[in-house]
C-alpha cells in the first residue's frame, strides 16, 4: 500500500470515528453536531472511495463506481448549514433546496448506477468508451457537473465566510467578551476549505494538462514539469484529510461543539435590526412601567427607534448603573443580562451605546474594565497583571492586553512601570 493510500485510510477512518462521536453528542434542540457529523461522514466516504480507486478495488466491485460523486454537492451546503446553526439562536429546518443539486445528480445518474458490470468496466478501463450510457456519464461530468460544482462550492464558501464575519460584528454588539464564541477556529477551517477548493481546481487542471500532453495537443512544458505533476499525489484528497484533522483539533478545543451550542439560545447572534426592534417592542410596555427613570420612551416611539434626546436619557441611566453596580466585573456579561438588570429593552440599550458612546457593547464595557484595571495596577503593585486582569472582568490575559493597549496606547506592564518610575 502506497503512502498516499495510508494517508487516505487513516483520514477516512478517523473521520468516521469523529462523525460517530459528534452524532453521539448531538443535542436535539441544537443540531449543530449532527450537521457537522454528516459533513465529516461525507468527506470520509469520499476518502475511502479514493482509496479503493487507487488500489484497484473498483475493478472487483464495479458497482461502487460513481456512487460518491453526488457528495461534491453536499460538502459546501453542510458547512453552510453548520455555520448558520452556530451563528443563529433561532431553530431552523434545513431547506431541501440546499440538497437539490445532489438529489438531481443522483436521479440523472440512475441509468449508469443500474447498468451492467461490463458497461462500468468499459467506462473505467477502456481507452474509448463503447457504451452510450458510459459515454453520457463521462460527458455529463466533464462538461456539466464539474464546472457547476466549482461554481456552487465557491458560492457557498463565500456565504460561509460572509456569515462568520457578520457573526464577529454581531457578538461585539451583544457580548463583553469574545472567547469561545467568536468562532475563530471555524473561520480557520473555512479558510482551509477554501485552500482545498483551490487544490481541487488545481488537481483537475493537472489532469487536463497531462491528458493534453499525452494526446499531443500540448508539446511544450510537458517534461519535466508534467512528469512531476503526474506523480500519484491526489492533492484534493490530501487536503480533505487535513481538513478532517483540523476539524478534530480545533473542534475538540471548542467545548461548545461537543457539549452545547457555541452561541447559546439566550443570544440572538444574527438578528436583524427589525427583529431586535420587534422583540423590544413586545417587552416595552412592561419594561417601561417598571423603570420610572426612562418614562420618556412614550407610546408614540413604540414602533420606531429612539431619538437623540431619548438615547441620551437611556445612556445616562446606563452610565449611572454601570458606575454604581459595576456589572463589568462579570467576565461573561452580555447585553441581555444588562437589559434585564436595568429593565431597559436591549435594542434601546444598544442604540444608546452606539449613538452616545460611539462604541459597540464590547468596547463600551471593556473601557470600564480598563479603568478598573488601571486603578488596581496603581493600588496593588504586588499583584500580578494576570490576577488584575481577572479581577477587572477580563476572561483572558490576551483580551486584557488588547483592550488595555487599545484604550491607553500602552501595555499594562508599561503602565505599571510608569507608575513606579514617574520621572521616565
Amino acid at each position: 500500500m502506497s503512502l498516499i493510500s495510508i494517508v487516505l485510510l487513516l483520514g477516512g477512518f478517523h473521520g468516521f470515528y469523529l462523525s460517530y462521536a459528534l452524532y453521539q453528542c448531538n443535542d436535539r434542540k441544537n443540531n449543530a453536531n449532527l450537521i457537522l457529523s454528516l459533513l465529516i461522514f461525507t468527506l470520509s466516504v469520499s476518502l475511502i472511495e479514493g482509496l479503493l480507486d487507487d488500489n484497484g478495488y473498483l475493478r472487483s466491485f464495479p458497482h461502487l463506481v460513481g456512487i460518491t460523486e453526488p457528495l461534491i454537492f453536499l460538502y459546501a451546503p453542510l458547512l453552510y448549514l453548520y455555520t448558520r446553526r452556530l451563528t443563529s439562536a433561532d431553530y431552523f429546518r434545513a431547506n431541501i433546496v440546499h440538497f437539490f443539486p445532489a438529489i438531481l445528480l443522483v436521479l440523472i445518474c440512475l441509468p449508469f448506477y443500474f447498468s451492467s458490470v461490463e458497461i462500468k468496466q468499459d467506462f473505467l478501463y477502456s481507452p474509448n468508451i463503447q457504451s452510450d450510457i458510459g459515454q453520457f456519464y463521462d460527458d455529463l461530468f466533464e462538461f456539466w457537473v464539474t464546472p457547476f460544482a466549482y461554481v456552487i462550492v465557491g458560492i457557498y464558501l463565500a456565504c460561509v465566510l460572509k456569515r462568520l464575519l457578520r457573526h464577529k460584528k454581531s457578538i461585539a454588539d451583544q457580548f463583553s467578551y469574545s472567547e469561545k464564541i467568536n468562532l475563530n477556529w471555524l473561520f480557520l477551517i473555512t479558510v482551509s476549505l477554501v485552500v482545498l477548493y483551490l487544490l481541487w481546481i488545481f488537481d483537475e487542471v493537472k489532469f487536463i494538462y497531462i491528458e493534453a500532453c499525452e494526446e499531443g495537443i500540448i508539446k511544450t512544458g510537458c517534461d519535466p514539469l508534467a512528469l512531476l505533476w503526474d506523480q500519484p499525489v491526489r492533492f484534493a484528497e490530501v487536503g480533505m484529510v487535513l481538513s478532517i484533522y483540523l476539524f478534530s483539533l480545533l473542534g475538540l478545543k471548542q467545548p461548545g461543539i461537543f457539549n452545547r451550542p457555541v452561541v447559546e439560545n439566550k443570544i440572538e447572534a444574527l438578528q436583524t435590526p427589525e427583529q431586535e426592534l420587534s422583540n423590544a417592542d413586545e417587552k416595552i410596555g412592561s419594561d417601561l412601567s417598571k423603570s420610572p427613570k426612562i418614562e420618556i420612551l412614550s407610546e408614540k416611539y413604540k414602533n420606531s427607534a429612539v431619538d437623540h434626546e431619548q438615547a441620551n436619557a437611556i445612556f445616562e441611566e446606563l452610565q449611572n448603573y454601570v458606575a454604581s453596580q459595576q456589572p463589568f466585573l462579570d467576565s461573561a456579561l452580555s447585553l441581555d443580562q444588562l437589559s434585564k438588570a436595568t429593565e431597559i429593552p436591549r435594542h434601546y440599550l444598544s442604540q444608546a451605546i452606539n449613538q452616545c458612546a460611539e462604541q459597540n457593547f464590547f468596547d463600551y464595557i471593556n473601557r470600564f474594565r480598563v479603568e478598573e484595571a488601571k486603578r488596581l495596577l496603581q493600588a496593588e503593585l504586588n499583584t500580578s497583571v494576570l490576577d488584575i486582569s481577572l479581577a477587572a472582568g477580563f476572561k483572558s490575559r490576551s483580551a486584557f492586553y488588547n483592550a488595555f493597549k487599545k484604550n491607553t496606547g500602552i501595555t499594562p506592564n508599561q503602565f505599571r512601570k510608569n507608575i513606579q518610575n514617574p520621572s521616565r
